[in-house]
């Protein structure tokens, strides 16, 4: 954590390099108010970075450690086997809880905001529109970063 937060302003940079390069309209991050350090700081960095783009860009939150507010729902029963290997490659995350596990049940708990038999899995998003994230995360950045908290 405190490496990423030294160099969040370089990151904001080469992050915001690859947004540009590749002109990229949607990008995917951690819920801003999960309460893991790394992934507020992570949505502090694609805030910065995100000011330095002229064009609009939807930017979709995702829960990890706790939930959303969700405005977007994605049927993922396609992409389940594949999601379950790629969380087995959070080892440290895992050793904590049983993430994958976890992460599949809240995947099928989600489901049924859609209507039975529409799906076994589903995953939520909360998707803000470029301008209002940074308007958010300069917000969250404000209360969350004053001393002693």
């Amino acid at each position: 954590h405190a490496d990423l937060v030294a160099d969040s302003s370089q990151a904001a940079g080469e992050v915001r390099s690859i947004l540009m390069e590749r002109r990229v309209d949607a990008v995917f991050v951690p819920f801003f108010l999960d309460a893991h350090p790394d992934h507020r700081t992570a949505n502090y960095i694609l805030a910065d970075a995100l000011g330095g783009i002229g064009w609009d860009v939807r930017v979709f939150c995702y829960e990890v450690w706790g939930l959303t507010f969700p405005n977007v729902i994605l049927v993922i029963d396609d992409v389940m086997d594949q999601k379950m290997k790629m969380l087995g490659c959070f080892e440290f995350a895992n050793k904590a809880v049983d993430y994958a596990h976890s992460t599949k049940g809240l995947n099928m708990y989600h489901s049924r905001m859609l209507g039975a038999g529409m799906c076994q899995y589903a995953e939520r998003f909360f998707e803000i529109p470029k301008r209002e994230y940074i308007e958010v995360i300069q917000k969250v950045r404000g209360v969350v970063s004053k001393p002693g908290q």
